[in-house]
């Protein structure tokens, strides 16, 4: 399963999946509104939509609305669905579904995005406790994450 975020998130992980080719199946996760993050998508694979836990421009009862929209679908997405291991870049739309994946016995994959060269993220931060493997794309951010493994940069 692939985490789909928006911009950068997305390039990373598309990437990544151009470097593993087309000898896994994949299965995509996508926030519903993000059509151009499908648009990029080189392997094909069945595309599962969670809502993003947050938005700019939301108030804090949108906030709250969308973040438990967001809690609930992951949740379901991934007890549905079989995978063997759960894989993005940062976005805050795998936060949920990567801890579901580690409470289902599921490998966790981080991949701290590029974007972090000198502070760590939110998401980073998050499911660094849950990730079977935590991987960064610059030296100096393996002194901030106990598991972190320095794999160079994705772009």
């Amino acid at each position: 399963m692939v985490v789909l975020g928006s911009g950068g998130h997305t390039a990373e992980v598309i990437e990544l999946t151009k470097l593993l080719g087309d000898r896994y199946e994949y299965i995509y996760l996508v926030s519903p509104d993000d059509l151009n993050s499908v648009a990029k998508i080189v392997h094909e694979g069945n595309i599962m939509k969670v809502q993003r836990p947050t938005k700019y421009g939301f108030n804090i009862f949108q906030t709250v609305l969308s973040i438990l929209r967001s809690y609930f679908q992951a949740r379901r997405v991934i007890r549905h669905t079989n995978f063997d291991a759960i894989i993005g870049t940062g976005p805050g739309i795998c936060i949920f579904p990567m801890y579901f994946a580690h409470k289902k016995g599921k490998k966790v994959i981080f991949i701290e995005t590029v974007s972090r060269v000198n502070t760590f993220s939110q998401t980073g931060k998050r499911v660094h406790r849950w990730a079977d493997q935590f991987f960064v794309q610059w030296p100096q951010q393996k002194k901030g994450y106990k598991k972190a493994k320095y794999a160079g940069r994705l772009l």
